[in-house]
């Protein structure tokens, strides 16, 4: 953990919890989620760094609590999130506090509520999963909002990732659990690197680089972690997350 990692932790630590995120979520609080998902948000802070020029405007599709918003903030870009309105409402006094512009939307109903051509990098991280319509509109939001050369940045799962793979070997489901309640956390609908390629090149996106990655979560084992590390050596695109940086053309 480097010291700017430290430095949000910190800073993510000195408010208040509101401990309501979601009615049977498995997070009780907001530490909860940024701990759990720690070593994902360190990868976007490192490829905030690397895409960084003075005056850059970034937006936080699916925004949250706001942690990623937060990162970017301290790396220099000028930040703006979207996301559903009743969480946007639930963190407005943290968003009002970083003075960060944080707007409500559904692209499942409308546009990114934010003018054409207004941001030098556009981020949705692990956010594509979840939703309830084809990426398609997405995609040609996050194009819209784009500058010409900006890029768009995509976490999410690999649908052809290990686990998967061994799970139909074994005649087991790979979707979500058809007896669990399909709440906003549950995985709607996941995409190989080349459905989503497919997908971004109808908007002008291009790719400029896929990465197949496995972030390390806190409930892992050691035999799992070890696993893991041994069949990413052996089968790189069988790795559990996707990692898309898109260039509009």
């Amino acid at each position: 953990m480097d010291n700017f990692f430290k430095t949000i932790r910190d800073k993510v630590r000195s408010g208040e919890p509101t401990g309501d995120f979601e009615a049977g979520n498995r997070y009780n609080e907001e530490f909860d989620y940024f701990d759990f998902h720690a070593a994902r948000f360190s990868y976007l802070f490192d490829l905030g760094r690397r895409y960084f020029t003075p005056g850059a405007k970034f937006l936080d599709v699916g925004s949250l609590f706001g942690y990623v918003c937060l990162g970017y903030q301290a790396l220099g870009y000028q930040v703006f999130g979207t996301d559903l309105e009743k969480y946007v409402a639930s963190f407005a006094p943290q968003f009002k506090k970083w003075q960060i512009d944080n707007r409500a939307s559904d692209l499942g109903s409308g546009p990114i509520p934010y003018p054409d051509q207004a941001f030098d990098l556009v981020m949705a991280s692990e956010v594509l999963e979840h939703f309830r319509f084809h990426p398609l509109i997405f995609f040609k939001e996050a194009a819209r909002v784009l500058k010409s050369d900006g890029r768009l940045i995509i976490t999410t799962p690999n649908l052809i990732r290990l686990n998967n793979v061994i799970k139909m070997i074994l005649g087991r489901s790979i979707n979500w659990d058809i007896n669990d309640e399909y709440w906003d956390g549950a995985h709607a609908r996941e995409f190989t690197a080349a459905e989503l390629t497919a997908i971004a090149a109808q908007s002008g996106l291009l790719p400029e680089k896929t990465i197949y990655h496995n972030f390390s979560y806190p409930n892992l084992s050691a035999v799992v972690r070890i696993v893991n590390q041994i069949s990413g050596w052996l089968f790189p695109r069988r790795r559990g997350n996707l990692v898309i940086i898109f260039k509009k053309l």
